[in-house]
């Protein structure tokens, strides 16, 4: 009876190193698998935020029939409008009604920029629009 003493808490030991083990793996896959997420789901909220902008550059092209040189549209504004690059540069008397950029409707601090390249400009990744209006679009995350 004495040979047999040790086998029990050996195989107790065994049993726990493998749970242990099976624990600390899907623990590692489960983390790894979180931060695909995040990662998947800052990318597809840029995507949205490049959408959007592709749909603001042709409401813009519709109201604008004409356009002669390449024009840049950002949304990167605050409700003041004092991030905005393109609406009182001397941030004096800033009033919202005066900012070209748009406001964000869903609050999630993405942005995006836009150009649109008349027919025969360079475009900004070099080539020439070879179209009536070439639009560029990118999502941006948030800046920190």
């Amino acid at each position: 009876m004495k040979k047999q003493s040790g086998q029990a808490l050996l195989l107790v030991l065994l049993i726990v190193m493998i749970f242990t083990v099976v624990v600390v793996l899907i623990a590692g896959m489960t983390t790894r698998e979180l931060e695909f997420r995040e990662v998947e789901e800052a990318a597809l909220k840029a995507y949205y935020a490049a959408e959007s902008g592709n749909e603001r550059a042709r409401y813009y092209l519709k109201q604008n029939s004409s356009l002669e040189e390449r024009q840049e549209i950002r949304k990167d504004c605050q409700e003041d409008c004092s991030s905005c690059n393109q609406c009182c540069p001397d941030s004096t008397n800033c009033n919202s009604s005066d900012c070209d950029c748009d406001k964000n409707p869903l609050n999630n601090n993405y942005s995006y920029t836009v150009t649109i390249t008349p027919t025969g400009q360079q475009r900004p990744n070099k080539e020439i629009c070879d179209q009536s209006y070439c639009i560029d679009a990118s999502g941006l995350p948030p800046q920190s």
